[in-house]
């Protein structure tokens, strides 16, 4: 009898582990798809931009500040919506740069007049309110952190304020390098899983080696490089930014990754930080390089992989902890069986 209790409350605990464990690969999966989500939108909105379509560009960059506030990357495809909401306007796209547009200028006029303003309102002004000018509209950066304290956005605009207050403030370059790395350090600390930690950890990495140039600004530059790389494998750009200067300040110290060269590491950075004037070739170089890779990893995966190349899906998962529990029940039976041929 008590052998029976014993394996069917094992039989119920396998059940339990492997439930658990489907449960949460899916809320993995979950995330990892809406991170893809938000690298898909980029590049469609920078394939967009770059084929002269800058409605659909605009709309795409609009849907991706809009629905993935909180992206560790979220500073870069921002950027992309300024420049989006830039090529909107026909006298930007035939090189009118300053003074703002006329149209583009009455656009802005029309948003800034906008009454109950939404948290998304005050980020697109903040980000579009200066016109071709440049900059950050602070006043509406500061309108989130006394409105919307307790938004997604608010890390964002307190980290922007920050920045441009050490950019107004600071006289030398060396006073600027103090203060990024003061703020950097003291903003992790006081939000410790904070959306903007891979940006700050660059930044406050680059700001330190900068600082004093000697070795110990160095180990702890390459310090948080490599945290960078070990805890925000996600940020495509802020990796490839991290290895890049791992490479310069280890030389031959440095270990390279598999599939991570330097030629490759400024095809990212380039096509995440798209100048105006050159999306269609850094978008193309970008694609051109993913088609490459993706070619590589079919190759590898072919070759690699049991059961003709594919992956172990749910379904298979599931048929696998159903015969588990299958052969827990005959093996229960065949104790039974035994017991009662023991008992004649």
């Amino acid at each position: 009898m008590e052998k029976k209790i014993f394996l069917l409350l094992l039989f119920f605990a396998l059940v339990c582990t492997e439930n658990n464990l489907l449960e949460t690969r899916a809320v993995a999966k979950s995330e990892n798809e809406k991170v893809n989500d938000g690298k898909k939108l980029f590049l469609e909105a920078g394939i967009a931009i770059s084929e002269g379509r800058f409605a659909d560009g605009h709309a795409l960059a609009k849907e991706l500040i809009r629905d993935h506030a909180g992206d560790y990357q979220i500073d870069l495809y921002l950027n992309r919506y300024l420049h989006s909401f830039y090529f909107l306007d026909e006298d930007f796209q035939k090189g009118q740069l300053h003074p703002t547009p006329s149209q583009m200028q009455t656009k802005i006029e029309k948003m800034k007049a906008k009454r109950n303003k939404t948290v998304m309102d005050l980020v697109e002004l903040g980000m579009v309110g200066n016109g071709t000018k440049g900059g950050f509209c602070m006043e509406y950066l500061r309108e989130i952190l006394q409105r919307f304290p307790r938004s997604i956005w608010a890390d964002w605009a307190a980290t922007e304020i920050g920045f441009s207050n050490i950019l107004r403030d600071a006289k030398t370059k060396e006073e600027r390098y103090r203060e990024f790395y003061n703020f950097g350090k003291s903003f992790m600390q006081e939000h410790e899983h904070s959306y903007v930690t891979p940006r700050l950890l660059c930044i406050t990495a680059y700001a330190r080696e900068r600082m004093s140039q000697d070795e110990v600004g160095r180990d702890e530059a390459i310090s948080m490089y490599r945290r960078v790389l070990k805890d925000y494998t996600a940020t495509d750009y802020y990796c490839a930014y991290a290895r890049q200067k791992l490479r310069r300040l280890l030389g031959e110290d440095y270990t390279a990754v598999d599939g991570c060269c330097e030629e490759r590491d400024r095809t990212i950075t380039s096509f995440y930080c798209s100048r105006p004037d050159r999306y269609k070739e850094y978008v193309g170089r970008y694609l051109s390089m993913r088609e490459g890779l993706e070619a590589e990893a079919g190759k590898l995966v072919a070759k690699e992989m049991p059961w003709g190349g594919r992956r172990l899906g749910r379904s298979a998962y599931v048929l696998i902890a159903g015969g588990v529990g299958v052969g827990i029940v005959a093996l229960i039976v065949l104790l039974k069986k035994k017991a009662s041929r023991c008992g004649k």
